[in-house]
């Protein structure tokens, strides 16, 4: 992990090393949204008109929660969610 920290956002690993446990996990996090944004964006082009609904569906649901934790709050599951699984 320390690893691709350094590669993605160009520090020393030293640098890694110093950070204290909070910057360190918000860093990651951070490179993990990045990474799934630059995915859906490459996805979109890509991937998804080969795909059938259902999978371009969940694939799409399951990258957009990585890319976008904000904008999924827990809730109820309802049946039309059901339809996705």
């Amino acid at each position: 992990m320390a690893c691709e920290l350094c590669n993605f956002y160009k520090y020393s690993l030293k640098e890694i090393k110093d950070l204290d446990h909070r910057d360190f996990t918000m860093l990651f996090y951070g490179m993990q949204q990045i990474e799934a944004k630059r995915c859906l964006r490459s996805f979109n082009v890509s991937d998804y008109p080969t795909l059938k609904q259902d999978e371009r569906s969940k694939l799409h649901r399951n990258m957009y929660k990585v890319a976008y934790p904000e904008d999924f709050v827990k809730r109820a599951v309802k049946t039309d969610d059901l339809v996705l699984i």
